[in-house]
């Protein structure tokens, strides 16, 4: 009789598994987005040498998104601009400014470019700590239903 009571345990653990393994192995397998903050100015040197470069981290991890904001002649991505600055703790002065996670580069020097795709490499592993888009923009939100409602 005891046969007949390990069986359908068995098999019922087995159904469990076939369930949640897909579950399992998309969620450690499934590579996160990774959103990079690339704040520019429209004629700036520096910043038109930096965009190849992004893109080309966009062209290599497919799940990297380019967020560029030009400030020189945008009002509103100024203010965008000093939005990620509150939200890590730094003062928005010069552009190219670049923010992958919660770390950010100022101005632009090839040497650069290891450290940025470090920090690409480790938020697509696994999701940055911080991303400070979803800070500023649920802030944004916030303020517009504030703004309607008050």
């Amino acid at each position: 009789m005891k046969k007949f009571v390990k069986l359908p345990v068995l098999f019922c653990l087995f159904l469990v598994f076939l369930v949640i393994s897909p579950v399992i192995a998309h969620s450690s397998d499934q590579p996160h987005q990774v959103n990079i903050y690339f704040f520019w100015g429209d004629g700036c040197p520096h910043c038109a040498a930096e965009k190849p470069f992004l893109e080309s981290l966009v062209e290599k991890y497919p799940q990297v998104k380019l967020n560029a904001y030009e400030v020189y002649y945008n009002e509103s991505n100024r203010e965008l601009f000093k939005k990620f600055g509150d939200a890590l703790n730094f003062e928005p002065r010069a552009v190219p400014t670049t923010i992958i996670g919660d770390q950010y580069w100022v101005g632009y020097i090839e040497e650069y470019q290891v450290e940025m795709e470090a920090a690409v490499q480790n938020c697509v592993s696994s999701p940055c700590e911080v991303d400070p888009g979803a800070i500023v923009f649920s802030e944004s939100e916030q303020e517009k239903g504030q703004e309607k409602h008050g």
